[in-house]
């Protein structure tokens, strides 16, 4: 059984050094083996998914994405996200292919 968390960041407003450290310990607990968060930052200076996950998981994140970084990210080990890779390399390749990209920390592993 694979199990799958999703939830809406709102970027990094309000309180976000609150909001950062309840998402650490929730989706710590949670241990779901993909999580897929709408509204993450990605910057040149920031990654908020980085920020919340730490540098063990492997991230797959939106490539087209709003003027202050706002998009889609979506995180776990490599087996698992080989086959969402494959999935969506088969089923859903127009639509998603162009706009999602694996970043630096996952290229190398």
């Amino acid at each position: 059984m694979i199990r799958v968390a999703t939830l809406n960041t709102w970027g990094m407003r309000g309180d976000w050094k609150s909001r950062r450290r309840v998402f650490q310990e929730g989706f710590g607990e949670l241990d779901a083996d993909i999580v897929t968060w709408q509204e993450t930052i990605l910057t040149g200076e920031a990654d908020q998914a980085a920020e919340m996950l730490g540098p063990e998981y492997h991230l797959a994140q939106q490539r087209d994405r709003e003027q202050d970084g706002q998009g889609i990210t979506t995180r776990k080990t490599g087996l698992v996200l080989i086959a969402v890779g494959a999935w969506l390399a088969t089923s859903q390749r127009s639509r998603v292919s162009r706009s999602v990209r694996v970043s630096g920390k996952t290229a190398g592993r």
